[in-house]
C-alpha cells in the first residue's frame, strides 16, 4: 500500500480513536453529574421501563421486605399480648344466673304429717255423721235427746271427746250432779210450774238441737268431704326450685383491690308436685321466697399479689417488650433498607461496569479496523491481528460476565425490595449512579468518641435490648414481691329485701313480680361478711421458681444488651477507619484515571507525530479503561461503607415510635455523619 493510503489510513485510526476515547465512560465528568448512568444507554428498550430509583427502592423495602413484614406481626403480637395483660383491669359487668331443680321422692317419715291430716279429716267428717245421727235419733225418741252433759254416748277425735256441743270430757263429780238432777226432776208433777219449764227448755233445747243437725249435715260435713278431696292423695314427689340471679360490676385497680357493686336476687320454692301451693290444695303451705340484696364486695390481698410490684409486673412486662419491639421493628426495617441499598450499589455497578466494557469493545472493534488495515498495508505485522483478536475475545468474555452479574444483582434487588419478578425483563435497573464518593472527614479523638456515644444512644437494636432488659427486670421486682405468703380480705355488706305472697297468687320463682315486690318493701341492713383467707406454703417452690426464671431471663437481657453496645461500638470504629480507607482508594484511582486521560491524550499526539505506534496507543487505552473500572469500584466500596457505617450509628433511617406504632422518615445511605446528634 502507497504511503499516502496508509497516511489516511492512520489518520481515519486516530480519528476512531479519540472520537471513542471522547466518549468513554467518566472522561469528561464524574459519575455524579449524570442523571443516569451510562450503562444504560445501552441496555434493551424493553428494560428501560424496569429502572427504579433508590428512594423508590427504599419506599418498597419498608412496604413489602419479608423481614419488615413479619416484625410488624411481631409488634402486632406484643399489643395483643400487652392488651391481655392489661385487660385484667378492665371494668367487668357479671350477671350470672343460677337454676336448681330438685325432684325427690317422699320417705313415710316425710309423709307422716300428710297422712295425719287426712285421716283427721277422715275421722272428723265420720264422728260428725255419726253424732248428726245420733242427734237425728233423739230428735224422733219418746225420751228426748242426748242431753249436753254427755251422760249418752261420746266420739272421740284424735284423743278428744265430742258431744253434741261440748267438745270435752265430763268429770265423775259434773257427772254425778246432772244424774241427781235429773233423778229429781222425775218426780215434779207433770202439771207444775217446774214441769212446764221443764218442758219449755226441752222443746228449745230441741230446736237449738235441729239447728246443729242442719249445721252438721249442710255445712260442716260437707266442707270436711270438700277439705278431704281437695287435698287429693298422698304427693309421691317433692319439688324443689332455687333460681339466683347474681349482678354485679367488678372494677379492680393497679394495687390488688377489687371493688364490685353487687345486686342479688333469689326465688326458692318448695312444694309438693302435682299440688297447689295453699294448704287447702293439698300443697305444704310454704309461700314462695323472694329476696334481694343490694350492696357491694371488696377482695383485697394483703401479702402475696398485693401492692403494684406484684399486679403490675406483667402488664409493664408486656408493654416494654411491646416497646422493644417496635425499637427491633425499627432496627430491621434499617437492616433491610441497608441491604437494599448495596444491593442497589451493586447493580448500579454493574451497569456502570457493563457500560466501560461495552464500550472498550466497541473502540476495540475500530481498532480491529484500523489494525486490519495497517496490517494489509504492510506498516504493522500479522501477529498485530491475533493480539486484537485475543482482546477482543477477553472483553467479549467480560461483556458477558458483567452481563450476568447484572441479571444476578437486578433479582437480587427485587427480592430484597419486596417486589415479585416473572422473569429477568421484569427485574428492576439501577435509575441511580454511584455516589461521586466526596473527601469523608477524617473522624478521631474527641469526635470518634462523641460519635460512639451518639450512635449507641441512637441506635434501634440497643433501645431494644434496654427495653428486654426493663421488661425482665419488671418480672423479678413482681417474682420478689410474691415470695411472701397469701393473706386475702374479702369484705361484703349489702341491704336484704324479702317477699312472700300469703295468697299464693305469685308462686313461680320465673315470675319477676315477686321480685320486683322485694323493693318495695322494707329494706332492712347492713348486713356484713367478712372472710380472710391465709395460705402458707411451706417450700414455697413456684414462687422460687417464677423468680428463678425472672433473673435467669433478665442476666440473658443485660449479656445482650451490653453484647449489642460492645458490637456496635467495634463496628463503627472498624467501618470509620475503613471510610477513611476507601475516600484515600478513590483518590488514588481518581488520580489515575486523570493520569491515563492525560497519557491517552499525549499519545494520540504522538501517534500523529509518528513518534509511537498504534499498538502502545491501543495499550494505553486499555489501561485507562482497567483505571475507570478500578475507579467504580472503589466508589462502591466507598458507598457501601458509608451505607454500612450510616446504620451502625442509627442513621440510616430516620423513625419516630408513638401509641400507633412506628413512623419511617427519610433514608439517608450518604452524606456526612451527624456526629453529635441523638
Amino acid at each position: 500500500m502507497s504511503d499516502p493510503l496508509a497516511s489516511r489510513l492512520l489518520r481515519a485510526g486516530a480519528v476512531l480513536l479519540a472520537a471513542a476515547v471522547a466518549a468513554a465512560p467518566g472522561a469528561a465528568e464524574p459519575a455524579s453529574s449524570r442523571s443516569a448512568p451510562t450503562g444504560l444507554a445501552v441496555a434493551p428498550p424493553e428494560i428501560r421501563a424496569a429502572t427504579i430509583s433508590l428512594p423508590e427502592a427504599l419506599r418498597l423495602t419498608l412496604d413489602n421486605a419479608r423481614e419488615v413484614l413479619l416484625a410488624r406481626q411481631e409488634v402486632n403480637r406484643r399489643a395483643g399480648i400487652l392488651r391481655t395483660n392489661s385487660g385484667a383491669f378492665d371494668n367487668l359487668l357479671l350477671f350470672t344466673p343460677e337454676f336448681q331443680k330438685n325432684i325427690v321422692a317422699l320417705t313415710p317419715m316425710t309423709l307422716r304429717p300428710e297422712v295425719q291430716k287426712r285421716q283427721f279429716l277422715t275421722e272428723s267428717s265420720e264422728n260428725l255423721s255419726l253424732i248428726a245421727s245420733d242427734i237425728a235419733k233423739g230428735l224422733t225418741d219418746d225420751k228426748g235427746f242426748p242431753l249436753p252433759d254427755c251422760q249418752g254416748r261420746q266420739y272421740y277425735i284424735n284423743g278428744s271427746a265430742i258431744c253434741t256441743d261440748v267438745v270435752r270430757p265430763t268429770d265423775v263429780q259434773t257427772f254425778q250432779m246432772l244424774i241427781d238432777a235429773q233423778a229429781k226432776a222425775a218426780d215434779v208433777p207433770q202439771d207444775s210450774p217446774s214441769a212446764r219449764l221443764a218442758a219449755l227448755l226441752a222443746e228449745q233445747q230441741r230446736q237449738r238441737m235441729t239447728t246443729v243437725l242442719a249445721l252438721l249435715r249442710r255445712v260442716f260435713i260437707p266442707a270436711l268431704n270438700q277439705q278431704l278431696q281437695a287435698i287429693g292423695a298422698l304427693p309421691a314427689l317433692n319439688d324443689s326450685d332455687t333460681l339466683t340471679f347474681d349482678l354485679r360490676y367488678s372494677v379492680p385497680t393497679r394495687t390488688g383491690f377489687t371493688i364490685a357493686p353487687v345486686l342479688w336476687m333469689q326465688g326458692v320454692r318448695d312444694n309438693f308436685v302435682g299440688k297447689s301451693d295453699s294448704p287447702a290444695g293439698g300443697g305444704k303451705g310454704i309461700p314462695t321466697l323472694y329476696r334481694s340484696v343490694v350492696g357491694f364486695a371488696i377482695d383485697w390481698p394483703l401479702l402475696k399479689n398485693s401492692g403494684r410490684d406484684s399486679v403490675t409486673a406483667s402488664e409493664r412486662s408486656a408493654r416494654e417488650n411491646w416497646r422493644a419491639s417496635l425499637e427491633s421493628l425499627a432496627n430491621i426495617a434499617a437492616q433491610a433498607c441497608l441491604r437494599t441499598t448495596l444491593a442497589y450499589w451493586n447493580l448500579a455497578s454493574a451497569q456502570e461496569q457493563l457500560a466501560l466494557l461495552e464500550k472498550a469493545a466497541e473502540i476495540q472493534g475500530k481498532v480491529g479496523e484500523v489494525t486490519q488495515a495497517l496490517v494489509q498495508a504492510d506498516e504493522n505485522p500479522r501477529t498485530d491481528m491475533d493480539r486484537v483478536a485475543a482482546r477482543t475475545a477477553d472483553l467479549g468474555a467480560a461483556v458477558a460476565s458483567a452481563r450476568r452479574s447484572i441479571a444476578t444483582f437486578r433479582v437480587e434487588l427485587a427480592r430484597s425490595a419486596g417486589i415479585t419478578v416473572v422473569d429477568e425483563a421484569t427485574a428492576p435497573l439501577a435509575a441511580d449512579p454511584l455516589p461521586a464518593a466526596d473527601e469523608a472527614a477524617t473522624i478521631e479523638g474527641p469526635a470518634l468518641a462523641a460519635l460512639l456515644d451518639a450512635s449507641v444512644a441512637r441506635r434501634a437494636d440497643v433501645k431494644a435490648a434496654r427495653l428486654r432488659m426493663g421488661a425482665a427486670n419488671a418480672l423479678v421486682v413482681g417474682a420478689r414481691s410474691d415470695l411472701k405468703p397469701r393473706l386475702d380480705l374479702s369484705f361484703q355488706a349489702g341491704y336484704n329485701g324479702i317477699y312472700e305472697d300469703g295468697r299464693y297468687a305469685i308462686t313461680s320463682v320465673w315470675n319477676p313480680t315477686g321480685y320486683f315486690r322485694t323493693f318495695q318493701g322494707h329494706y332492712v341492713g347492713p348486713s356484713f361478711q367478712l372472710t380472710l383467707t391465709f395460705e402458707l406454703p411451706f417450700k414455697n417452690n413456684a414462687a422460687k421458681g417464677q423468680l428463678a426464671q425472672a433473673e435467669s431471663l433478665s442476666m440473658q437481657t443485660a449479656i445482650t444488651e451490653k453484647d449489642v453496645e460492645r458490637t456496635a461500638r467495634g463496628r463503627i470504629e472498624q467501618l470509620a477507619r475503613s471510610l477513611e480507607l476507601a475516600t484515600s482508594e478513590v483518590k488514588s484511582q481518581r488520580a489515575a484515571v486523570a493520569a491515563y486521560d492525560e497519557t491517552v491524550l499525549s499519545t494520540f499526539e504522538q501517534f500523529r507525530g509518528g513518534e509511537t505506534t498504534l499498538f502502545a496507543t491501543l495499550t494505553t487505552e486499555q489501561n485507562r479503561t482497567q483505571a475507570l473500572a478500578n475507579l467504580v469500584s472503589a466508589r462502591l466500596t466507598w458507598a457501601a461503607r458509608l451505607a454500612r457505617l450510616r446504620y451502625e450509628t442509627g442513621t440510616l433511617l430516620s423513625y419516630t415510635i408513638d401509641d400507633r406504632g412506628v413512623s419511617f422518615g427519610v433514608v439517608t445511605p450518604g452524606g456526612p455523619l451527624p456526629v453529635a446528634s441523638k
